[in-house]
């Protein structure tokens, strides 16, 4: 625990050398003192203190004027004031001006010791609370600059939907369709448009509309009163009473069933429920936002959406792009998994190598940024050293898919893929042999062996096998 700095001021000399020999008994406080009111103040320009212990009656400064002045500059500081000669209307001044306590001398120094100790517990539990809410701005600043690790990235795809959820997060009343495939990350702009709005302190409840059977769904979304039914043995809250002034995330909307898609267009259209066994509506405030990894047009189209709840949520669209259509954003993604992993899994921070960063960028992944940091978590749990290199990364489900084959065939040959990687990793490394076959994962003999199979020109360094 830091110590407790306690600034005491008085002009009567015996009183401030006893005082100060008193409190400095205590090993959590550290004590200055002045018997100047003017060199006291020069130490508090100087200095941070906790409290102030101060004499009203002083020959170079009345101490009403200096805690008045003092309060403008450490607002935080706790002041006692002390005195022989004030009066009332000096009492009522001191306490006006926010000083904690105050003592008419003589007085015991047990008094103001216990003072004392009472406004440094609440000192201590100010600090305590200032670093939490320190701490919870940190996170949220970085929240919000980020909106989840899934919208990193400075593609002109992530900066255009970075840019309408700050829009959207202005009109909280407005409804948000997002579609994208699965994995792209449509919950984390969900709950990024949430963080960023005015409801960012009410709940971000997410609902996976496929999860909820058709019999269930009034009392799980509604929630239902004790009694309403035969296992109904209390009042439980259903989904949009737990979201109330916050934001109601209806991921898969596709799949709720069409028999109860009617009470959520009443809920949009209305702002009030029916909760399973009370007589009367009940008033929401929630923001709606849905989420599809099919078109919801689409959906209209196969009769498994109704038209006017889709134009009733559709108020405001963003369409998440795949990952292979941002091929840009992978190393910035994959360098920050790894970075994430690496702290999970206590490990020294791992550098990518940028040939992984290169094949990676070639590949499609279909399941998107899910999948990218699978491949990260696996990358970060192979490595035995500070690189993540080409050997880390799945084999053959990202290699046979990462170098395409030229010609017109659909497969893949891997004679040509175990050749187009040595080249990469040539023209990567230069004639170092040593550095080439670190970047492939093998042995510099296997290297070797590889290079004179495929006829590859290349002069390295320190090669027996081609310097015959």
């Amino acid at each position: 625990m830091n110590k407790i700095r306690i600034m005491i001021i008085d002009d009567e000399v015996p009183l401030v050398i006893g005082m100060k020999r008193y409190f400095e008994l205590r090993s959590d406080f550290q004590i200055v003192t002045s018997t100047s009111p003017l060199q006291g103040w020069n130490i508090m320009q100087k200095q941070h203190f906790d409290i102030l212990v101060i004499d009203l009656r002083m020959p170079e400064m009345d101490g009403l004027a200096f805690i008045s002045r003092i309060g403008k500059k450490q607002p935080d500081l706790e002041i006692i004031a002390i005195s022989g000669h004030a009066n009332v209307q000096d009492v009522i001044q001191c306490y006006k001006m926010g000083v904690l306590d105050f003592f008419q001398k003589p007085f015991e120094l047990m008094t103001l010791a216990n003072a004392i100790e009472k406004s440094s517990k609440f000192i201590e539990a100010q600090k305590t609370l200032h670093k939490t809410q320190e701490e919870l701005l940190f996170l949220q600043k970085k929240i919000q600059k980020n909106e989840g690790s899934s919208l990193l990235g400075d593609s002109p795809e992530i900066s255009h939907i970075r840019e309408m959820m700050q829009k959207i997060a202005g009109f909280p009343e407005t409804s948000v369709v997002i579609e994208g495939e699965s994995g792209v990350g449509k919950e984390l702009v969900a709950h990024g448009i949430h963080r960023l709005s005015q409801r960012k302190d009410n709940h971000f409840v997410a609902v996976n509309c496929s999860s909820v059977p058709e019999t269930l769904f009034e009392t799980e979304f509604f929630g239902h009163t004790k009694g309403s039914f035969t296992d109904a043995t209390e009042t439980r809250p259903g989904y949009v009473q737990y979201a109330q002034h916050g934001t109601l995330f209806l991921d898969e909307i596709g799949e709720m069933p069409l028999s109860q898609q009617s009470k959520l267009l009443r809920l949009l259209e209305t702002k009030k429920y029916h909760q399973v066994g009370h007589a009367e509506p009940i008033s929401c405030d929630i923001r709606i936002i849905c989420a599809s990894n099919r078109p919801l047009k689409k959906l209209i189209e196969e009769k498994k959406l109704r038209e006017d709840l889709y134009y009733r949520l559709n108020q405001f669209a963003i369409v998440v792009p795949p990952l292979r259509d941002r091929a840009a954003d992978i190393p910035v993604l994959f360098t920050f998994f790894i970075e994430q992993f690496s702290q999970r899994y206590k490990k020294s921070p791992l550098k990518v190598d940028p040939v992984v960063c290169s094949l990676l960028k070639n590949y499609p992944f279909p399941g998107n940024v899910r999948e990218l940091k699978n491949v990260a978590e696996r990358a970060v749990i192979l490595a035995d050293g500070e690189l993540i290199r080409p050997c880390h990364i799945p084999q053959p489900d990202i290699k046979t898919t990462l170098f395409p084959v030229s010609g017109p065939s659909t497969g893949f040959n891997l004679e040509n893929i175990e050749k187009t990687a040595i080249e990469q990793a040539i023209a990567q490394a230069g004639p170092s042999r040593k550095e080439v076959a670190r970047l492939l994962g093998i042995t510099p003999q296997s290297l070797d062996r590889k290079v004179e199979k495929h006829r590859i020109a290349w002069k390295p360094k320190s090669n027996p096998l081609l310097n015959k």
